[in-house]
């Protein structure tokens, strides 16, 4: 059996998929495949090398060489004959926008990039503190907690909320993530957190971050740096004693 061959590594799609002469209506078309398109793209408009394309494609770099001669064909044949152009096709896959070996030129990395930027700009970041004070330490009792530091990353500014939910008999930590939910939280950093609590804050799409031992300010920081872990231990919480 033939060896099967190798998808080349695409990281942009054409925006437009149809090029031609206007003063014709009955043209001959030329179809270019995606991989020959990005060869061009890169190459021509990035300014890649063949070498630099080829590992960007993840293939050889007489294979890349062989494609782009076609794909430059093509182009000239339709400049100078007046041949339509349609873009579709080939032997390729969509890169997942940051797969190894992608760079310069990489428009989906490009694209997630600046998607998590502004997701990043539109964050309220939640942390329980034991005073209303960026410069406090994360108060060991999620529930529990007096207040809760929110960190508006659109606004860059710090809000404190009273735990209403403190002086519940029982389950105050499921009050306050809904609490936290209502006042448009979308990240919690916490030092410990008990499943109710935590089941509430997933089902509101709250992501739920372990703390370090440092004041709030430095948490928030170490998270926007990306330098802060998901909580993975989740316990029991404590029933009948209210919940954390």
């Amino acid at each position: 059996m033939p060896r099967p061959r190798k998808l080349r590594n695409v990281c942009s799609m054409p925006k437009s998929c149809n090029f031609g002469p206007l003063d014709s209506r009955s043209v001959e078309i030329i179809n270019m495949t995606v991989d020959e398109y990005e060869t061009i793209r890169l190459i021509d408009l990035e300014g890649l090398t063949q070498e630099e394309c080829s590992k960007q494609m993840n293939v050889a770099r007489t294979t890349v060489q062989g494609i782009y001669i076609d794909a430059r064909k093509k182009l000239a044949e339709s400049l100078v004959n007046g041949k339509r152009i349609v873009i579709g096709g080939g032997e390729y896959k969509l890169c997942g926008g940051l797969r190894d070996g992608c760079g310069r030129g990489c428009h989906r990395a490009e694209c997630i990039k600046n998607s998590v930027i502004e997701e990043n700009r539109k964050m309220k970041i939640a942390i329980p503190a034991d005073e209303c004070s960026k410069d406090s330490q994360v108060c060991m009792s999620y529930g529990r907690t007096s207040f809760f530091a929110v960190y508006d990353t659109e606004t860059k500014e710090y809000s404190f909320l009273d735990n209403s939910a403190a002086a519940s008999q029982g389950g105050a930590g499921i009050k306050a993530s809904q609490m936290l939910i209502d006042n448009g939280v979308t990240v919690v950093i916490t030092e410990r957190l008990g499943q109710n609590a935590a089941d509430v804050l997933h089902i509101g799409n709250v992501k739920i971050m372990q703390s370090i031992k440092a004041n709030i300010e430095t948490n928030v920081n170490e998270f926007l740096n990306g330098n802060l872990s998901e909580l993975t231990n989740i316990h029991a919480g404590f029933h009948m004693h209210g919940s954390n």
